[in-house]
């Protein structure tokens, strides 16, 4: 758009631009495609990128509202928050998705995490939540945490929910030690004040896994809620177990997820 001439404002909650882009091994190809991204657009003197600020409404004729939080060590004076409305001329929502957790006996033991914040602390904040982890998934995202908790030096074992699983992954699986369970799940865990070992049931027998640490992905909503602001109603899609946007109006686009 910024290219085409048009005016641009980039909205983004969190303070540094990314998203997930954001938890991907240092020094990755989709690091350095974000860094390029964002020298460009800095360079553009029609785009104004807003970190820190959420979109918390969409009202009729393109009219966002929006609130930006400002960061701690400039606030002498000034307010914390600023609220702002945006007349756009068109919207473009690339507002991502949320992780869903698995549920089981015992999930709210410390130790338990999603597995894309796993990734974001092995990654983005070099933290080994754990030494041996369990990753519990019904999906190939979850397989990423599993791979970097592997290079990072973590023991691993997989349980997905799948019978049938993608060649490519069980490679690498095999490459980097890690033992993978197909069709197999999480039936509870043991430990008090920590994880001790998780219980795993499925096609096969069942098996115990000592582990310190359990990473769960049950796979991904996109975030519809600013798009459902306007009365469209979100529709079920079998494939991605999840919902999307029921339609845009006119001046109004969806990108990645959404």
């Amino acid at each position: 758009a910024a290219t085409a001439g048009a005016r641009v404002a980039l909205i983004e909650q969190n303070f540094l631009l990314g998203g997930q882009l954001l938890s991907e091994r240092p020094g990755s190809e989709a690091a350095a495609w974000l860094q390029g991204v964002e020298t460009e657009l800095k360079g553009f003197g029609t785009v104004s990128l807003m970190a820190r600020t959420t979109a918390v409404g969409l009202y009729d004729g393109k009219v966002l509202g929006l609130v930006e939080r400002r960061d701690d060590a400039q606030v002498a004076g000034q307010a914390r928050q600023t609220f702002t409305i945006l007349r756009a001329g068109a919207i473009v929502f690339a507002s991502g998705a949320i992780e869903r957790p698995l549920v089981f006996s015992n999930n709210d033991r410390p130790g338990v995490m999603l597995a894309s914040a796993v990734r974001t602390y092995v990654n983005r904040f070099a933290v080994l939540p754990g030494r041996k982890a369990v990753v519990a998934t019904a999906n190939d995202g979850a397989w990423r945490t599993a791979f970097d908790l592997a290079a990072a030096g973590a023991q691993v074992t997989v349980a997905d929910m799948r019978a049938t699983l993608a060649p490519a992954l069980q490679a690498e699986a095999s490459r980097l030690g890690i033992a993978v369970h197909a069709g197999t799940h999480i039936a509870d865990l043991s430990g008090g004040r920590a994880v001790k070992a998780a219980r795993l049931a499925g096609a096969g027998a069942k098996t115990e896994v000592d582990c310190d640490l359990v990473c769960v992905s049950g796979g991904w909503s996109p975030t519809v809620h600013l798009t459902s602001q306007l009365g469209v109603k979100p529709v079920y899609r079998e494939d991605i177990d999840g919902f999307v946007p029921g339609a845009f109006a006119a001046g109004q686009f969806g990108a990645g997820s959404v």
